[in-house]
């Protein structure tokens, strides 16, 4: 995990990013477990209720809720982190970090808050109405300049970072849009709490979780490279 040593000239912050990540997925593996004797106990055993409502995966305000959005908010801060040591360093990625810390923030926010559907889809609703010409093609190409600049962002880190947050952020979005899109269809198709919609709910919950498990362990290693006063060992 995370702990501090004293040394004869200065406090040398020790991160353990793997422990760190096990600790961390271990909770989420725990959920998820939790999530499918739930499920059994709903579909298989017969009874009406669920064991432990607040730890059902497809509902608001849960402990798994709270456990992305801490795991969220944590990135962040690393992002944050990672952002102004940058900056210090008077690297012009900074504002790559910068970008993403906040990137972060929201959907956050948006996890514990849920003003999404009321802000978006008026606001949406308000351009589509007064610049429905004008979206058309603004919105393709601002989403494909950001994503041409994240790819240069990407491309300029070393290997190991690259990998680990490629990684993370193909778990993080098959849950969040991939698996969410199944999820929708299924509904649209069946509105019936089923077994099967459960498992999407689990599997989209799931990968979603140990995204954020991966992200934050590759943002450690990211740290314990830009910032000497921060070392990674392996050590228990």
């Amino acid at each position: 995990m995370i702990e501090n040593a004293l040394t004869t000239k200065t406090n040398i912050l020790l991160i353990r990013p793997l422990k760190t990540a096990l600790f961390l997925g271990s909770i989420a593996g725990l959920l998820l477990l939790i999530n499918i004797i739930n499920m059994i106990n709903v579909h298989f055993l017969g009874f009406p209720l669920r064991l432990i409502p607040q730890l059902h995966l497809d509902e608001s305000h849960t402990f798994s809720t709270y456990f992305l959005v801490t795991m969220l908010t944590c990135s962040s801060i690393l992002l944050g982190m990672i952002s102004m040591i940058s900056k210090k360093k008077q690297d012009a990625n900074f504002i790559y970090w910068l970008g993403l810390a906040l990137f972060f923030l929201f959907i956050s926010m948006n996890k514990i808050v849920e003003f999404n559907d009321s802000i978006f889809i008026n606001f949406y609703s308000f351009l589509e109405a007064n610049l429905r010409n004008t979206l058309s093609w603004l919105i393709p190409i601002i989403s494909c300049v950001i994503l041409l600049l994240y790819l240069r962002f990407w491309l300029l880190l070393p290997s190991a970072d690259r990998t680990g947050l490629l990684f993370a952020t193909i778990l993080f979005i098959g849950g969040a849009i991939g698996m969410d899109f199944l999820v929708d269809k299924y509904f649209s198709l069946d509105s019936e709490l089923t077994f099967a919609y459960d498992i999407l709910i689990t599997i989209e919950s799931g990968l979603e979780m140990f995204g954020a498990v991966v992200f934050i362990y590759a943002l450690l290693i990211n740290l314990s490279h830009v910032e000497t006063n921060i070392s990674i060992t392996t050590k228990s």
